[in-house]
């Protein structure tokens, strides 16, 4: 209690609302709250090493539990420590409160973005809001998003296990970036063995019938990539391919990779089963990294003024920040990263927009119905060009 009590500096009673401090919070769902402690509450200090860093707060019984608090000792946080403790209390709770850990929840501060972040790459996503709008409900169910990349590798792995397939994880996922509503799954499926028709009419409608299995499950809906043989690929020869994008599936004869996506692929892809190829392929160039983002711009210049009233609008503001990013540093980081980044180094001339940006990427399940986001939305298209003015003078420089 004593040194808890001494992490509470002003950021964290902000943060929390324990303006009492700790111990009161402590004692209160112990008498007034009814809970019995290592029953239906639970208080756990986290240590490195012997140094203690950290104190969870945890109520509930039988596998279903809610995160009541998390504080992080001053001076350790924004190190990535909050969501390491997550992820081992989540993946081995029996031996650390006595219980398996089936589905949490926890309610954070939309203020609160610090830990926001730690609990959404622990793998809790966006639930709702409450009616006042002050408080944001997350949701853990376990490895339902594992679950399901898994589950997606596996029945491709059914069809075409003779063609000796290798298939990757790239995009949002890997970058720790995915936003349930508004993000993609991508993957890549190189073969060895050309792909039959027999197969390709198979693969092509896997996604809507792994959809119709489990209709509660919201992530088939979000697979999107290409499946071709390793040759077609390397060489971008005519193929047998199958594709999988937002506007459907279908059997096509040739499939594009940027720039973009095959350094992430390299650098940051999750190999799922099958032979890792990667040393077969080649790493994209600076000059092509800033091609694609020449040709970027022009779709933005072409394009980004008919996203009208669609949370997608707030999208360009932030592919213009990992653009801007790219071309300084030649890596490619989050787009949601990439927005804040842009902010903090003050390059976009409406600020305002791009924070808002970041804001709905963050949690779009909370603006998707919001009247006034898609309003606004609809009236950006002069801020997203200004700011493309700007990606423009970066391509000068």
């Amino acid at each position: 209690m004593a040194f808890t009590e001494k992490w509470l500096d002003e950021h964290a009673v902000k943060m929390t609302g324990m303006d009492d401090g700790w111990r009161a919070f402590h004692e209160y769902w112990i008498t007034e709250g009814g809970m019995t402690p290592g029953k239906d509450y639970r208080c756990k200090v986290v240590y490195d090493g012997i140094t203690p860093f950290a104190v969870i707060a945890l109520s509930g019984s039988e596998g279903v539990f809610h995160i009541m608090e998390l504080l992080v000792k001053p001076g350790m946080r924004n190190k990535g420590l909050g969501t390491a403790l997550l992820h081992e209390l989540l993946s081995d709770g029996e031996s650390i409160i006595g219980s398996r850990i089936g589905r949490s929840g926890a309610v954070i501060f939309p203020c609160n973005t610090a830990s926001q972040k730690a609990f959404e790459k622990a793998g809790f996503v966006f639930d709702h809001s409450n009616d006042d709008g002050d408080a944001w409900y997350y949701c853990y169910t376990p490895d339902r998003l594992s679950e399901s990349i898994q589950k997606t590798a596996s029945s491709i792995v059914d069809i075409l296990h003779y063609n000796f397939p290798s298939i990757y994880l790239y995009g949002s996922v890997v970058l720790g970036d995915f936003k349930l509503g508004w993000s993609d799954i991508d993957i890549l499926v190189l073969t060895r063995n050309p792909i039959a028709e027999e197969q390709a009419n198979r693969l092509v409608n896997l996604r809507e019938e792994l959809r119709s299995e489990e209709p509660d499950n919201l992530y088939y809906h979000f697979f999107e990539g290409g499946m071709l043989t390793l040759d077609a690929f390397i060489n971008q020869k005519p193929d047998r391919v199958v594709y999988w994008g937002t506007s459907g599936q279908r059997i096509t004869d040739s499939y594009h990779f940027e720039s973009f996506s095959m350094k992430i692929l390299l650098e940051n892809g999750r190999l799922l089963c099958g032979e890792d190829v990667r040393d077969k392929l080649t790493a994209p160039t600076y000059a092509e990294l800033k091609k694609d983002i020449e040709n970027h711009l022009i779709t933005i210049r072409k394009y980004a003024h008919l996203s009208g009233n669609s949370l997608y609008s707030f999208g360009w503001m932030l592919d213009i920040s990992r653009c801007i990013y790219t071309l300084r540093t030649g890596k490619i980081i989050a787009k949601t990263a990439a927005g804040e980044w842009a902010l903090k180094e003050g390059l976009c001339p409406t600020p305002d927009t791009l924070e808002y940006a970041i804001k709905v990427r963050r949690a779009p399940r909370l603006y998707k119905d919001d009247e006034n986001a898609l309003e606004y939305a609809g009236k950006i298209a002069g801020d997203i060009q200004r700011y493309a003015d700007i990606l423009e003078n970066e391509m000068c420089i």
